[in-house]
């Protein structure tokens, strides 16, 4: 018998609860010429789904994922085999014609200001960050956008940081990293302003992000080791959460900026010591890493989370991509913020193989896809329950279409928001295709986005905003709907001269 509260819709004024599976004592066939699936409705509330898996070790062309009601991943195999082994589930059989991937894990985004498009003035003239922050050496600042850190007074915040959360979910993330949550959509890393504070409800994983960890001034802080005027002011790291992992925003300029490079020395001695404590360490951007920082971050495994078009767009370089590699550098992807940015991970993808294109450093799309899955989460030490297709993890997958020619692998970092055809976060469709909609019961229950030719499914009762005021209230925000009009540039015709 079908349990009343997951099985029966329930339709009130802008709530929308998702259902996975229908109620019938008896499957029914669906089939539509030209869809990717063909859908099959269960009497149990688990769905087993086929297609190729996309898994650390390589995939499995006929694959098959169980999902279960309590939104957790059942079981991984033969599609075949779990469909016969699950009777009761819906079958939703997509082999042939997609790939299926763990869901994005964003380790680098700053949700809070992520709204806003680039400032007009952004050039890539900048030697560190404080540069266009500060407007230090006599360079032009840049305007930070408003902040919007959650506020239950303050409607404005849940519209925004919903809308950013959406942005990233369209596009196949479900877990984000950095400032700024909202209850009920994306899965979020951080750590909440305070522990009562109100964005805390909207934090998965606990993860220490510091963003000044040598304070907003760390060209007088490292005055001294850097050769000006005055006495070093090198202070402690700023890390306020000793008991987690670590992933502070060090090295952020060019190669040549004595500070930038004095930031990852300092970041590393700091590691050093802390390295017996079994912690998970990251350093966010690290621009200015020279080849003997490399060299220890590897030995310290310390994962470099990487920018790569918000670093072109400010620095006008990126990372030395070969040199991390000839030294067995972890990597993970981030997309920072929508004002340098990449509007989703899919765009990031595409900056990361653009920069390795041009300095002709050959780039998996195996590795590339890890950038932004078990890497990820290994960096911040959430591997156990993101970032693979494995047993008991989180059931937030990506279905993706299969493109023409390409092995699953590039499928997946070469896709365009468009190729997303469903996302589930927690078990629970959010953005998907509306043929896939309506084939699985959905489309009279969740918001049509015409236009994209997608429903969206959310609890916006959990959020605590209406679908219409989120649509009120970000009229100027980046678009959610993979538009990358307005994106900064990933400009990598310098590079390598």
């Amino acid at each position: 018998m079908c349990k009343v509260d997951f099985c029966r819709r329930i339709v009130a004024p802008f709530l929308m609860l998702i259902v996975l599976s229908g109620c019938g004592a008896e499957k029914q066939q669906i089939t539509e010429t030209g869809m990717l699936c063909t859908y099959e409705s269960g009497a149990s509330d688990t769905l087993v789904i086929g297609s190729t898996l996309l898994l650390v070790d390589g995939a499995i062309s006929d694959g098959g994922l169980v999902v279960l009601s309590s939104g957790r991943i059942g079981d991984v195999g033969s599609f075949d085999e779990l469909a016969t082994a699950f009777p009761e589930a819906s079958h939703l059989d997509c082999r042939g014609n997609t790939v299926l991937s763990p869901g994005w894990v964003n380790i680098h985004e700053h949700q809070a200001y992520s709204y806003a498009f680039p400032d007009p003035k952004l050039k890539a003239v900048y030697h560190h960050r404080e540069d266009w922050i500060l407007g230090r050496n006599d360079m032009l600042q840049l305007a930070v956008p408003d902040d919007q850190h959650y506020n239950p007074d303050v409607p404005m915040t849940h519209a925004l940081l919903s809308w950013v959360e959406l942005r990233h979910l369209y596009a196949g993330t479900t877990t984000l990293g950095g400032s700024g949550a909202m209850r009920g959509l994306a899965r979020n890393i951080g750590v909440p302003r305070n522990a009562e504070g109100a964005d805390a409800a909207g934090y998965t994983f606990a993860v220490g992000t510091e963003v000044f960890p040598f304070t907003r001034n760390a060209t007088e802080q490292f005055a001294g080791v850097c050769g000006v005027d005055g006495v070093s002011k090198l202070l402690a790291i700023n890390d306020s959460n000793p008991e987690l992992a670590f992933a502070p925003h060090v090295g952020e300029g060019r190669k040549s900026d004595c500070t930038a490079s004095a930031e990852i020395d300092a970041y590393l001695d700091y590691v050093a010591e802390q390295h017996t404590s079994r912690r998970r360490f990251a350093a966010v951007h690290a621009v200015a890493t020279g080849p003997e920082q490399f060299a220890r971050f590897a030995e310290l495994d310390v994962t470099l989370a990487w920018a790569p078009r918000s670093n072109l767009a400010l620095y006008g370089e990126t990372i030395a991509l070969q040199e991390s590699q000839h030294h067995g550098v972890r990597l993970a992807l981030g997309t920072d913020w929508s004002p340098s940015g990449s509007f989703n991970m899919l765009e990031e993808f595409s900056c990361a193989r653009a920069v390795a294109d041009k300095i002709g450093v050959a780039l998996d799309d195996r590795d590339l896809w890890l950038m932004a899955t078990h890497n990820a989460a290994y960096a911040v030490g959430i591997d156990e329950a993101v970032g693979q297709l494995k047993q008991g993890y989180y059931a937030d997958i990506v279905l993706l279409r299969k493109q023409e020619g390409k092995d699953a692998y590039a499928a997946a970092v070469n896709a365009s928001a468009a190729d997303v055809a469903i996302v589930w976060l927690d078990g629970k469709p959010t953005f998907l295709e509306s043929g896939m909609a309506a084939q699985m019961g959905l489309d009279s229950d969740c918001v049509s986005l015409t236009a994209e030719d997608k429903f969206l499914c959310a609890d916006f009762e959990t959020v605590g905003i209406t679908w219409e005021d989120i649509l009120v209230m970000t009229t100027d925000a980046v678009p959610i709907n993979g538009d990358t009009t307005g994106q900064a540039p990933c400009n990598v015709d310098h590079l390598g001269k």
